[in-house]
């Protein structure tokens, strides 16, 4: 038993430094690509406030240039969804329904033929096969946690 102990020390040391450098790899990754975890709101504008004070003019006209592209941008998709729902209500007035025009010939198929809508057989397998792999990693998850929940007790 006393070789055991031993081994099972080693084992959770190296499982201890391994969860721990993990933690800190990702820690330092969060903070590299999004800022300080610790850091509030304020902090957060004061950053953006301080980095647009040291751009230069070029750089503050390319930002206001972009600015404004955005919102035009913004601007363009609304008219084109209120144009959308128009088009509905016509379509809807005129009693056609939307799968008729995104798939018009859909409706001339031949029999025992599915529809171009339904779903493919291979994506309904890919489907399946991800759900069976999705369980099978949450309960091996659990089964971990279980070990070390049991080692710490």
């Amino acid at each position: 038993m006393k070789r055991n102990a031993l081994k099972w020390t080693l084992l959770g040391g190296a499982l201890v430094f391994v969860l721990l450098y993990g933690i800190e790899m990702s820690t330092s990754g969060i903070e590299r690509l999004y800022g300080s975890v610790e850091g509030s709101a304020d902090a957060a504008l004061d950053r953006e406030a301080n980095s647009l004070s040291s751009l230069t003019p070029e750089e503050k006209l390319y930002k206001q240039y972009n600015d404004k592209l955005a919102e035009l941008q913004e601007r363009k998709i609304m008219l084109l969804e209120q144009e959308l729902q128009e088009l509905r209500a016509e379509a809807a007035r005129i009693g056609q329904t939307e799968d008729y025009w995104r798939y018009p010939y859909s409706y001339e198929r031949l029999p025992g033929l599915p529809a171009e809508t339904e779903q493919a057989s291979v994506d309904k397998l890919a489907d399946s096969t991800s759900g069976m792999l999705q369980a099978a990693s949450s309960s091996g998850i659990r089964f971990v946690v279980s070990l070390f929940d049991g080692l710490t007790k």
